[in-house]
C-alpha cells in the first residue's frame, strides 16, 4: 500500500525518504518511488529502516523473518533480500545500505522515517509537535502488508500497539492543552482525531456531544451519542458508562422540555428560545456539567471567568445569553429571535 510522502518540512536534508505509517513507501529527493522486488525484501528493509542507524546481525535477521527456515535456507534467502535491497538503492552514492561482515545496517544520516520522526517529536512534547506528530500518524504501522512468517508477525504485532498507543497518548495531551486555553475548535479537532484513531474513547465522543448541543444541534449530539453506543456495543458488547448517559440524558432532557415549552403559551416577559438556543440542563436528579477540562470537559464556549449566574452560581462567558448550566436569561435580547427579555 504506497501512502504519500510526508511533509517536506520533516524530511528537509535526507536523500531517502521511507514511510511505514498506513503502508509502506519508500522515495528519493525527487518523490520517486522506489521499488523493492519481493515482500521479504521490503520487509526487512522497513525493520532495518526503524533502526536506522543501529546494527543488526544476520543471525537475529534470518530468525525473524525466516523462522521457519533452516539456517542454510535462512542465510540464503537474507543474502538475496540485501541483494534486492541494494539493486533497488542503486542509484544512491554511498549507498545508505551498510554490511560489515554479519551486520548490516543503514546510515541514518541519509534517511528520514517517519516513525523515527513520530517518536523524536512526541518527546520534545510541545503542542505544535504534537500535532506534528499526528499528521505522521497516517494509519497502522505497515499497513495492508501481508507478513507470512510468524516471528516478524509478533514482532509487529507488538510495534502496532507501541505506536497506537503512543498516538493515543498524543491527542489525549494535545486535547487537554487545547481545552486548558480555551481553543475550543482546535479541542473539537482533536476529538475527532482521536475516534480516527480509538472510536472506543468515550472522553472525545463526550466532547463532541457537548460541542454539538451547546450550538442547538442536538440531533448530531444524539448522533454522536448513538455511534459510541454503537461502537462500544460492536468491539466490547458494553454500555457507555455512566457519565456518558448522564450528559445524554441532560442533553435529552433539555431538548425535550424546550419542545414542551414552545407548544404552551408564551408568558409576559417570558423568554421564547429557539431550537439553535437550547442550553444543556441538568435533570432533576442528574448533577450540572463538570468543568474539568481532562475528563468531564467543559462545554465549548464556556470559560472559567465571566458572569454568574444568579439562579445557579454557574460560571458563563461574558456577555452570553442563556446560563449553559441551567438556561436562566442572562442578557436583554435572544439571539435567536430577537425579543427582549428581563435579564
Amino acid at each position: 500500500m504506497a501512502i504519500p510522502v510526508y511533509s517536506a518540512l520533516i524530511t528537509m536534508g535526507k536523500s531517502l525518504h521511507l514511510a511505514l505509517f498506513g503502508g509502506l513507501r519508500a522515495a528519493d529527493e525527487a518523490k520517486r518511488e522506489i521499488a523493492f522486488a519481493g515482500t521479504k525484501a521490503a520487509l526487512l528493509f522497513a525493520y532495518l529502516g526503524l533502526h536506522a542507524g543501529k546494527t543488526q546481525g544476520r543471525e537475529k535477521l534470518m530468525e525473524l523473518l525466516w523462522s521457519q527456515r533452516s539456517e542454510h535456507q535462512a542465510r540464503g534467502s537474507l543474502r538475496q533480500a540485501l541483494w534486492a535491497i541494494r539493486r533497488a538503492l542503486e542509484s544512491f552514492e554511498p549507498s545508505p545500505l551498510i554490511t560489515e561482515g554479519d551486520l548490516v545496517s543503514l546510515d541514518r544520516t541519509e534517511i528520514n522515517v517517519d516513525v523515527l520522526d513520530f517518536e523524536n517529536l512526541l518527546a520534545e512534547g510541545t503542542p505544535d509537535a504534537l500535532q506534528s506528530a499526528l499528521e505522521l500518524y497516517k494509519g497502522e504501522l505497515l499497513e495492508g502488508i501481508r507478513v507470512t512468517d510468524p516471528a516478524f508477525e509478533e514482532f509487529l504485532r507488538g510495534e502496532r500497539l507501541r505506536l497506537y498507543g503512543m498516538a493515543v497518548d498524543a491527542c489525549t495531551r494535545l486535547l487537554e492543552h487545547y481545552l486548558e486555553n480555551g481553543m475550543d475548535r482546535s479541542a473539537v479537532s482533536t476529538a475527532k482525531r482521536l475516534l480516527s484513531i480509538d472510536p472506543l474513547q468515550e472522553v472525545a465522543h463526550r466532547l463532541l456531544m457537548r460541542h454539538y448541543a451547546d450550538r442547538g444541534q442536538i440531533g448530531l449530539a444524539r448522533k454522536q451519542y448513538q455511534t459510541c453506543r454503537d461502537v462500544l456495543h460492536k468491539e466490547l458488547q458494553v454500555e457507555p458508562d455512566a457519565k456518558t448517559q448522564q450528559l445524554y440524558e441532560r442533553i435529552r432532557l433539555a431538548h425535550s422540555g424546550h419542545a414542551e415549552a414552545q407548544t404552551k403559551p408564551q408568558g409576559a416577559g417570558q423568554p421564547e428560545l429557539q431550537s439553535s438556543d437550547v442550553p444543556m440542563a441538568p435533570g432533576p436528579d442528574l448533577p450540572p456539567p463538570a468543568v474539568h477540562a481532562t475528563d468531564q470537559f467543559r462545554e465549548p464556549g464556556l470559560q472559567d471567568t465571566g458572569q454568574s449566574c444568579s439562579r445557579c452560581q454557574y460560571q458563563n462567558p461574558e456577555g452570553n445569553k442563556f446560563c449553559g448550566n441551567c438556561g436562566k436569561s442572562l442578557a436583554a435580547d435572544c439571539p435567536g429571535c430577537g425579543a427582549t427579555n428581563p435579564p
